[in-house]
């Protein structure tokens, strides 16, 4: 996210994190809704090591089939 874009998040009392660890560890439910299954590959590969048991991921993304399957079972 740009600069501009964190600091209008902020102002409009959204919370704005540094990195994907910093994500997860406070949040019980992610929603993802990104541009394509790639996206989404390279993200979960960053936040699977800090995922516990019992998170919620919600993937809106607009991905094949086949890749949304592949999500699953990575979580």
């Amino acid at each position: 996210m740009n600069a501009d874009r964190r600091s209008e998040a902020v102002a409009a009392g959204i919370s704005v994190v540094a990195d994907a660890a910093e994500l997860v560890k406070g949040s019980d439910v992610v929603l993802l809704s990104l541009p394509n299954g790639q996206v989404v590959d390279a993200l979960l590969a960053e936040l699977r090591p800090h995922l516990r048991s019992g998170h919620i991921i919600i993937d809106t993304t607009t991905a094949a089939p086949q890749q949304m399957v592949a999500h699953a079972e990575i979580l």
